[in-house]
């Protein structure tokens, strides 16, 4: 059995809703604070060690090749990774300085967060070359489903980061009105 009260819409119910408010304590600040640096610096050194090792196996690849599509998407995508990674350490990894408060190091941290979400979508973008060089040195009437497969997960990757650079503004704003 239905009553006849008239059901309130989806739309209403949001609104009528108290908006969440977000609470932060200095000491959550800064335990998060601590802990993305020490995630960063992490991948920092991650990246520096094992940056090395795979472009020495690009460029032992590279040799092999003869098709010159081959080589110039393989040199491109080379040249790209070279410039993922230039961007990623050439700053070192974050530090905090002894007079700087746990808030503005933590918005510092996010911020390059989301500086670096930007510079993978660029990255993502500048990928599509190598892709198509790769793809029409391969004979292209061929094989179609590994370009469109790259092509997923390149656009993949644009959304990961535009979300990740979102939710980055997120926590940015939250740490704002935690002041």
């Amino acid at each position: 059995m239905q009553s006849d009260e008239p059901q309130p819409s989806l739309e209403q119910l949001w609104k009528s809703q108290e908006e969440e408010k977000m609470t932060l304590t200095l000491e959550e600040v800064c335990a998060r604070a601590r802990r993305r640096q020490r995630n960063d610096t992490r991948v920092y050194w991650g990246m520096l060690i094992v940056t090395p090792f795979i472009v020495a196996a690009y460029i032992h690849n590279l040799m092999r090749f003869h098709n010159p599509w081959l080589i110039a998407g393989s040199a491109w995508a080379l040249a790209v990774f070279g410039y993922f990674v230039w961007v990623s350490v050439r700053q070192g990894p974050p530090r905090q300085t002894q007079t700087e408060p746990c808030l503005l190091f933590a918005r510092r941290l996010l911020e390059g967060r989301r500086q670096w979400a930007r510079r993978a979508r660029l990255i993502g973008w500048l990928c599509v070359p190598a892709v198509l060089s790769v793809w029409w040195g391969r004979r292209p009437l061929v094989r179609i489903a590994p370009f469109i497969a790259v092509a997923v997960v390149l656009a993949l990757v644009w959304l990961a980061m535009t979300l990740e650079e979102r939710r980055c503004g997120r926590e940015i704003e939250k740490l704002s009105s935690a002041k």
